[in-house]
């Protein structure tokens, strides 16, 4: 079977939560020697979870937002996910990932939460995607880069397409709600810890009346 997308990368599926379509803003781009905009950005609040579009395996994460040389890395913290066929997705501007490099994930499959790092021009929070494929990328664009919108339309009228996006936010929002509970109780073991390990003031021997 080819490559397809199975799942909507937020909780805010449709095409009116797409914030920048693929090749807009060319005269903004232009300066990165692009054509335009090199994906999709999709409406992603801050702290709101992050899904594979199709299944895949975690090629590479940014958890510092940072290049090798200190400086801000334009897509932020990142996740970038290898598919079938060549292709590569890659979720940018986010705030932390949820998986680990090498891991295999399922379409819909929470992958991290949004955000705003990296280089945003509007300073919103958001996800972008940028699309992919190896060996060779699509004309007149670098970097392998290829479109995303015919996989999102073919996305938005298969059949049962609003169950699957359904399913996956269902399910994975369960899980985000146990990671930050564990958190919470994580954070909460530590603190008693802490206050159970600090040595307190001896207590002076009171004197006879």
């Amino acid at each position: 079977m080819a490559f397809e997308f199975t799942h909507w990368p937020t909780e805010f599926p449709g095409r009116a939560y797409i914030t920048q379509t693929f090749g807009a803003n060319p005269a903004y781009y232009g300066k990165f020697k692009l054509p335009g905009h090199e994906g999709i950005d999709f409406h992603a609040p801050s702290g709101s979870p992050v899904f594979a579009l199709a299944k895949g395996t975690v090629r590479d994460i940014n958890h510092t937002g940072l290049l090798p040389s200190g400086a801000t890395h334009a897509y932020g913290v990142f996740v970038r996910i290898d598919h079938e066929d060549g292709y590569q997705t890659t979720y940018a501007h986010l705030e932390r990932p949820l998986v680990v490099v090498g891991e295999w994930v399922l379409g819909g499959q929470l992958i991290g939460l949004a955000d705003n790092t990296g280089n945003i021009k509007s300073g919103d929070s958001h996800l972008h995607v940028t699309l992919k494929r190896f060996p060779t990328g699509q004309p007149g664009w670098k970097s392998n880069i290829v479109d995303p919108r015919p996989f999102l339309e073919q996305l938005l009228t298969s059949p049962g397409v609003r169950r699957l996006m359904t399913e996956s936010v269902d399910d994975v929002q369960q899980l985000r709600y146990l990671v930050e509970y564990w958190e919470k109780q994580a954070a909460n073991y530590r603190d008693l810890y802490l206050r159970a390990s600090k040595p307190t003031s001896p207590t002076p021997d009171r004197k006879p009346v």
